[in-house]
């Protein structure tokens, strides 16, 4: 899946019109709001305290809200893949790129 607004078109049944990538799919039932909360498109994940002593590379992890451990796991390059620890589950939440300040891009799954 590729990121929203992308040239005013649809592709493939999905909106590229649309602000939110739910409503996009045509799946506003998705819209994962218990889960990811205060996680929604558009944050700066710079915002978040980095925690070096569990930390290495490309593997980073961060203090979030509410105390939320977050996991970010980056290419060498410009993306990173954003998870949300919570007990045993790893809530994919979406992806930043360098180039667009980090800000966090909601998606249902990884791109990488």
């Amino acid at each position: 899946m590729k990121p929203i607004k992308q040239d005013n078109r649809e592709i493939k049944g999905i909106d590229y019109t649309k602000d939110n990538v739910f409503d996009a799919i045509g799946r506003p039932d998705l819209k994962p709001v218990e889960v990811k909360g205060e996680y929604v498109s558009g944050i700066s994940m710079e915002q978040f305290k980095h925690i070096p002593e569990i930390s290495n590379y490309n593997f980073n992890y961060y203090v979030g809200f509410n105390k939320d451990l977050l996991f970010g796991k980056s290419d060498d390059d410009n993306h990173t893949d954003w998870w949300l620890i919570r007990g045993t589950e790893n809530i994919y939440i979406g992806y930043s790129l360098t180039s667009d300040n980090e800000k966090l891009i909601i998606m249902l799954e990884p791109q990488s």
